[in-house]
């Protein structure tokens, strides 16, 4: 079932008029937009008979087990890391560019994106995430978002640029599902406790309804519908 839940009661009308009117959004792509790209090459390397005689791959297969059981979501950004750096070679990296095209990529939204994005169009649109850029720069094509920073790794750092790029867009959005989206957030919270920015609105994506995340400003299920809905009552 589609959800929406606010952090404060009654501030659904200023969540959907902060982001109708932003200027620039910043969104992870794996379990923000869609269901995680990463996670499907991972698993795919198991279905690999050259992988699973691998010993560095069983090895981080391991790893990953343990580190996933152990601090969850939190231990996903190194493992990444390690997997983009270990296993991602450049021929592996040209079947990723062959497969993640901008046609693949509209059928794997959570549903509710497109329609989302087609009503703000008038905001710059970054997708920030771990993701191979292979990966990322079709997300960007079907959404029509101008562009991505890939293989990112401290989003704080990821946002001070894009801040630096971008110096007279004061109006921010930001759509995580992680941590290190949360990084992003409290950046930019700082930014506008400064006044260097002007108004900020953050969401963040959720598997469920018990893990809704208040410290955005509202939090959704993986269905953006109930968002597109409160966009268009009060835009």
């Amino acid at each position: 079932m589609a959800w929406i839940k606010a952090k404060h009661e009654g501030d659904l009308a200023g969540i959907a008029a902060r982001l109708y009117h932003s200027n620039i959004i910043l969104s992870d792509l794996d379990d923000t937009l869609a269901k995680s790209p990463m996670k499907k090459i991972a698993y795919s390397f198991l279905k690999r008979k050259d992988m699973l005689f691998n010993p560095e791959f069983l090895k981080w297969c391991a790893k990953t087990a343990w580190q996933k059981a152990v601090h969850g979501k939190k231990a996903e950004s190194k493992l990444e890391k390690e997997f983009a750096e270990k296993f991602l070679s450049e021929k592996e990296r040209e079947k990723l560019k062959q497969k993640f095209t901008s046609d693949y990529a509209p059928a794997s939204f959570f549903p509710g994106v497109m329609p989302l994005y087609s009503m703000l169009p008038n905001a710059t649109k970054i997708i920030v995430t771990r993701s191979a850029r292979e990966i990322a720069r079709a997300y960007v094509s079907a959404l029509n978002f101008d562009f991505s920073m890939e293989e990112q790794y401290n989003k704080r750092e990821s946002v001070d640029f894009i801040a630096g790029m971008f110096p007279d867009l004061k109006r921010y959005a930001v759509f995580g599902d992680s941590e290190e989206d949360e990084e992003m957030l409290d950046y930019l919270r700082f930014k506008l406790v400064k006044g260097s920015i002007d108004t900020l609105v953050s969401v963040h994506v959720a598997k469920s309804k018990r893990k809704a995340n208040m410290k955005f400003d509202a939090s959704i299920g993986r269905d953006y519908s109930p968002l597109v809905e409160l966009v268009k009552k009060y835009s």
